[in-house]
C-alpha cells in the first residue's frame, strides 16, 4: 500500500478534493494541518510520498516566529530524519523564486504553485514520483 503524507492545513477542508483521487486508488492518505502535526507524523512512520504546503500553523514545532515552517519542516525531513528529496513534492501557493531556490538546495526538484490543477493533479504527480522511484 502507497503511503502519503500530505503536509497542508487546508488538506482536510478547501483541497480535500485533491484527496479523493489518491484514496480511491487505494493510497493511504495522512495530513498533516501543522508544522507539529508533520513532525509527530514524522516521528512515527515512514511514507512513501510526500507533499509539502510552506504555509503552515507553527504553533509548538519551532522557538520564535517562522515565515515559512514548511521550509523549516523541509530541512527537518531532509537533514535529520534522511529524507529523500526526490519522494517529496512542494505543493504551494508561494511564489517567490528566492524561496524556490533555498528549497532546491535541499535537493527538492518538484515544486508546484496551486492554481487551477485538475482534481486528479496530486494523484497524477505521485504516481510519477513513484514510478521515478522505481527505476
Amino acid at each position: 500500500m502507497v503511503r502519503i503524507l500530505w503536509i497542508e492545513d487546508e488538506g482536510n477542508t478547501d483541497l480535500i478534493q485533491y484527496k479523493q483521487p489518491m484514496v480511491e486508488a487505494g493510497y493511504a492518505v495522512d495530513v498533516a494541518e501543522t508544522a507539529a502535526e508533520a513532525l509527530d507524523f514524522l516521528d512515527s512512520m515512514d511514507y512513501d510520498v510526500y507533499i509539502v504546503d510552506l504555509l503552515l500553523p507553527q504553533e509548538g514545532a519551532f522557538r520564535g516566529y517562522i515565515e515559512l515552517p514548511g521550509v523549516e519542516v523541509l530541512k527537518e525531513m531532509v537533514r535529520e530524519y534522511g529524507i529523500n528529496p526526490e519522494k517529496v513534492m512542494i505543493f504551494t501557493v508561494v511564489n517567490d523564486e528566492e524561496v524556490h531556490e533555498d528549497i532546491r538546495n535541499l535537493g527538492l526538484e518538484k515544486i508546484v504553485v496551486k492554481g487551477l490543477q485538475p482534481i486528479d493533479f496530486l494523484k497524477e504527480e505521485i504516481d510519477k514520483i513513484l514510478e521515478k522511484g522505481r527505476r
